[in-house]
């Protein structure tokens, strides 16, 4: 199936599709009989995957009155196909799944593509009343009597035990994926949730946005209540949730329509930091009777398991792990090639930094330049985190590597052919010594990215210094030695100033090249069509070998999906020479190897 088509289904299936995705799958099915067939099976495993990974929630009225429809069309035109048929083809007229199956089968599919967009708008549709959850027990179609209970202004059922759903995991061992937000990743009355690493974002029914980050256990009371036993969580309330409480053994703390963020170590010692808005602390069962204080921006109320409560202290936001909101995202300069922009990682926009000015999370700009989705980089794990510099390349931040610190994207889609850009400077001399120290896979290097695979792309500095990109299948079979494709380098070492890379792996003309400052410094012309892959992606280091990571400054890194043409790379490197104020180096001799001469 076309690569495109591929791509919007994935988007479709995990609610990421929006108006115009749709009517782009729309206009590629249409007159694709082979593709609607390929989408149909594909459509039809997800339904019976999504079935096995978890219970099926109930649906709203209207979302089974929306099945209904569908089902009536299907039998509407199934008759109509027989009524005008002759007789010798009434004989064997069509079922209503071998008419599924006819010509007409395009628009049934986009039909049912677009019922699960229906279902996925009015889960988003802000509620109102209360704000408890639209789900509601699932009654046969057309059965009155077993209908949800659903009050005149829209507001659910009361008896839903469905509070929240998940919005996304980020390098989370809470439930089978790390990363995705699963088709059913509902939170039930009364559930548990324990991590041991990671974040966890739940939106409840109220429209509370609560961030948890692991280690954490916490219990969802209701549509607008949880209960902190202990761990970090940040939340961000807007007006309609107004009241959200969230209580812990120290006493319950109501928000007013705010962001706030509330931390209860393993002592027992509970602290709240409000960073918008008011926060009410409430606290039950002291000698002198109940205790109540309005916290407002920028203040922050701590109490331990037997000593004072304290007030009046100054909010910390960076102590806390919390998504990036677009707003806080300032929009750089867009590079001059756009098309097929899947990534775009810059140091001067983008960055959320912890209290040691540790980048935990580096936000994904290619939303920003006309991309669906953004897909950031994490660091959940403080020790790991890269150190933001404020001046480190051409007076513009960058991010500090020194081997064992690294970032990983949320999963991105990565076709075959694609293209990286990145702006880095190396410590070759501590690279070198690292390598050189290692017992083992010193032809490794250090990496300044490990696209996660197989197959997977890598772009390091080598023990003799040499930039080299390649594109890592593994062991395969009838080949003793782990296998590399689209293997270049450069001829000569790195030196330690600041350096603009490219790697373009072309399937479509069989080449491989790597640029350095705009020049063409390496290329192969022996590259294998791959399979495409979905999965996270390594900024700064090997997949899981601590120590094999970058040493230096990443400043920015730019990823295509596709092969950009030479004057693309020319023109975007020049570009990055340009913002950076990089002294572009003399130019060199190209070399050109095929796979059977790199392996000699």
């Amino acid at each position: 199936m076309d690569a495109r088509i591929e791509q919007l289904f994935s988007d479709l299936v995990d609610d990421r599709l929006d108006d115009d995705g749709a009517q782009e799958l729309s206009r590629l099915l249409r007159g694709d009989e082979a593709a609607v067939e390929k989408f149909r099976e594909l459509l039809r495993l997800h339904f019976l995957l999504a079935e096995q990974a978890g219970p099926v929630r109930a649906f709203t009225l209207a979302e089974l009155r929306a099945a209904r429809a569908i089902d009536d069309e299907f039998d509407r035109r199934a008759e109509a196909a027989r009524s005008t048929a002759t007789p010798a083809a009434l004989t064997s007229a069509p079922s209503s799944d071998d008419w599924r199956k006819s010509a007409r089968l395009p628009w049934a599919l986009l039909a049912i593509a677009a019922s699960v967009l229906v279902v996925t708008a009015m889960w988003r549709q802000p509620s109102s009343g209360d704000g408890a959850s639209r789900v509601a027990t699932s009654p046969s179609v057309g059965d009155q009597a077993a209908s949800p209970q659903i009050a005149k202004d829209g507001a659910p059922s009361a008896n839903s035990r469905i509070v929240a759903r998940v919005l996304r995991k980020i390098d989370c061992d809470w439930a089978e994926d790390r990363w995705s937000a699963t088709a059913n990743g509902e939170v039930q009355k009364g559930q548990v949730i324990t991590l041991t690493k990671g974040l966890l974002v739940l939106e409840f029914a109220s429209g509370a946005e609560i961030t948890v980050n692991g280690p954490a256990t916490l219990v969802t009371t209701s549509g607008s209540t949880l209960k902190m036993i202990r761990g970090e969580l940040s939340a961000s309330v807007p007006p309609r949730a107004r009241g959200f409480c969230v209580e812990t053994h120290a006493g319950k703390f109501i928000d007013l329509g705010t962001e706030f963020g509330l931390l209860v170590d393993e002592d027992g010692e509970v602290e709240t930091h409000v960073f918008k808005g008011e926060v009410v602390a409430q606290v039950e069962g002291l000698p002198e009777g109940d205790h109540s204080t309005l916290l407002n921006a920028g203040e922050a109320w701590a109490r331990n398991t037997a000593g004072p409560i304290e007030t009046g202290l100054p909010a910390e936001p960076r102590r806390f792990l919390r998504p990036l909101k677009s707003e806080e995202t300032e929009v750089s300069e867009p590079p001059p090639v756009l098309q097929g922009l899947t990534l775009h990682f810059a140091a001067d926009a983008g960055v959320q930094r912890d209290v040691d000015d540790r980048v935990s999370e580096w936000g994904d700009l290619s939303g920003s330049h006309g991309d669906l989705r953004s897909e950031n980089a994490w660091q959940v794990d403080a020790e790991q985190r890269p150190l933001w510099l404020p001046r480190a390349i051409g007076k513009r931040p960058a991010l500090r590597f020194d081997g064992y610190r690294s970032l990983v994207t949320e999963p991105v889609y990565l076709p075959t052919s694609h293209t990286e850009v990145v702006v880095f400077r190396a410590d070759g001399d501590v690279a070198r010594q690292m390598i050189s120290e290692r017992a083992n896979f010193r032809e490794l290097g250090v990496q300044l990215f490990n696209f996660y695979g197989p197959p997977h792309t890598v772009l390091q500095i080598s023990e003799d210094r040499s930039l080299v990109g390649r594109v890592h299948l593994g062991f395969i079979p009838q080949h003793v030695d782990p296998v590399d494709v689209g293997y270049v380098k450069s001829p000569t070492a790195i030196d330690n100033r600041p350096h603009v890379a490219a790697y373009c792996y072309d399937a479509d003309s069989h080449r491989a090249s790597l640029y350095l400052d705009g020049e063409l410094v390496g290329a192969s012309d022996d590259v294998p069509v791959l399979d495409a892959t979905m999965a996270a992606r390594y900024i700064g280091s090997h997949f899981e070998r601590r120590g094999f990571g970058f040493t230096g400054e990443i400043a920015e890194m730019l990823v295509y999906q596709g092969a950009l043409s030479a004057a693309q790379i020319s023109e975007t490197c020049h570009w990055l020479v340009e913002k950076y104020e990089l002294v572009q180096g003399v130019p060199i001799e190209v070399t050109v190897l095929n796979d059977r001469e790199v392996g000699e």
